[in-house]
């Protein structure tokens, strides 16, 4: 982890809806996506709005609103008006993602074992792939 990072990444796409004011004072709203997320704020991608270090957007992600602040911007390509934004959260809101981050990652939900087992003929599964093929 980055020394200057206070929390983990986790690669997720997210849509986002993110509400400003431009430099020229006037209200602008895009959808866009984030890249990654983290306890204490994300990276987006597909904003076309130039942004400048220290803006204060608000981004919405399902119901849930919340300030962020500008941290970097960056041009992924040389020819392209679309950007990359750091943004650090303003508000401490633990569940703003809808999932629970912890320092490792995300943290997924237990499947029950009758999810992830399938009920195979007697024999298990060679004698099955051996009935299904047709060889013995």
């Amino acid at each position: 982890m980055d020394n200057n990072r206070r929390s983990r990444r986790t690669k997720a796409v997210l849509p986002l809806k993110v509400f400003g004011t431009t430099s020229e004072g006037e209200p602008f709203s895009e959808l866009v996506h984030t890249l990654d997320i983290s306890l204490t704020g994300s990276r987006i991608a597909g904003i076309q709005q130039e942004l400048r270090a220290g803006d204060v957007i608000t981004l919405q992600y399902k119901y849930r609103r919340a300030p962020f602040k500008v941290v970097w911007v960056r041009r992924p390509g040389t020819d392209t008006r679309i950007f990359h934004v750091g943004l650090e959260c303003l508000e401490n809101s633990d569940d703003f993602w809808g999932v629970k981050l912890v320092e490792q990652g995300v943290e997924m939900p237990e499947l029950p074992d009758r999810v992830l087992t399938r009920n195979l003929p007697q024999g298990g599964t060679n004698s099955f792939l051996r009935r299904i093929s047709g060889s013995s």
